[in-house]
């Protein structure tokens, strides 16, 4: 189940009970804000990833209650809350990044903690926005409360989990500088690993490619999804089980697990040397999983989710920008590597 919760059942409140992705207003106009039906507003996402839930939301207040009594065997996440965010560099740059909690339960009790903070560029910050919600956990026996914190803070001071997390993350940009846009050139190509220095080991990466016949490059990201021919692949480049679980987990948040081309995905995520794409021609959009193609009705939609709620979507999505800009209207440095 997903849908955009652009008007609550009654003032104020909403109330999720049903696994699904929900999607709610708030201050911050997303990145990609115009592409797809998703609201311009529409920046914060809820999930809940089964059925044992209540999550009641305070719009006024920013106040979200997050009830599950039931009991895990094992340590799951059950959810999680990401809020899109704005920031101000030094330089005077506008970078998107985001702000998520991760849900997670042992036994009966949760394990509250703000974590992730993901920016989509390497610049110092100075200034940012995004939602402030404070959130009660309640497993019927214990309510834990977790404060509304300022962006910033978050982003300067984030948990030592997150800190020490964020260490073995590292997203690279494999961008050729002179790369064009004819028939094949690949102008972003991005590459995830995990571990610090010359131990990391390349677990994914992101490419898109130009599949039409133009020559010129796209003026927009709105040009480039409605007028252009383009493929977005991502690529398994291991068999370590949290990239496969992220994959796994991405087809659930964008909307693909009922795809037929992907059972298998959905099942075992991507395998090593597997690949997974977007194809967006004019406007219409297919989903290409090995030698099998299936034609999306809201292609649009799926990679402008991707490229804003995706850690990785988000970095790919801020160097694509940065390209369409002049050297004189750039706001920011394309960055080179960025430790999540």
């Amino acid at each position: 189940m997903t849908s955009s919760l652009l008007s609550p059942p009654r003032p104020n409140v909403l109330r999720l009970n049903q696994r699904g992705v929900y999607y709610l207003n708030g201050c911050v106009k997303c990145p990609l804000a115009g592409l797809g039906a998703r609201g311009d507003y529409a920046s914060n996402r809820i999930v809940l990833d089964d059925d044992h839930s209540l999550v009641e939301v305070d719009l006024a207040s920013g106040r979200i209650v997050w009830s599950n009594e039931h009991s895990y065997d094992h340590y799951t996440m059950i959810g999680d809350i990401l809020s899109l965010g704005l920031a101000t560099t030094r330089t005077g740059a506008t970078m998107p990044f985001a702000v998520h909690t991760p849900i997670e339960k042992r036994g009966r009790a949760f394990d509250p903690r703000r974590d992730h903070i993901h920016p989509a560029g390497s610049e110092d910050i100075v200034a940012a926005k995004s939602e402030p919600f404070e959130i009660v956990f309640n497993d019927g026996k214990r309510r834990r409360r977790l404060p509304a914190e300022t962006p910033l803070d978050a982003l300067r001071r984030p948990p030592l989990a997150s800190r020490l997390k964020r260490q073995l993350i590292e997203v690279r940009n494999e961008s050729g500088a002179d790369a064009g846009w004819t028939r094949g050139a690949c102008p972003i190509h991005l590459t995830v690993r995990f571990g610090i220095g010359p131990l990391s080991k390349l677990v994914l990466s992101a490419q898109l490619h130009c599949l039409d016949d133009v020559g010129t490059m796209p003026a927009s990201l709105a040009d480039l999804f409605v007028n252009r021919d383009c493929r977005l692949t991502l690529m398994s480049h291991s068999n370590l089980r949290d990239p496969r679980d992220h994959i796994r987990r991405a087809l659930f948040l964008l909307g693909l697990e009922g795809v037929p081309v992907l059972r298998r995905v959905k099942t075992h995520g991507l395998k090593m040397g597997e690949s997974l794409s977007i194809r967006l021609t004019s406007g219409r959009g297919f989903v290409e999983y090995g030698n099998a193609m299936h034609e999306m009705e809201n292609a649009i939609d799926v990679a402008r989710l991707y490229l804003e709620f995706d850690f990785v979507g988000a970095v790919l999505a801020y160097t694509l920008m940065g390209r369409f800009e002049s050297p004189s209207q750039r706001s920011g440095s394309l960055p080179s590597s960025i430790v999540l």
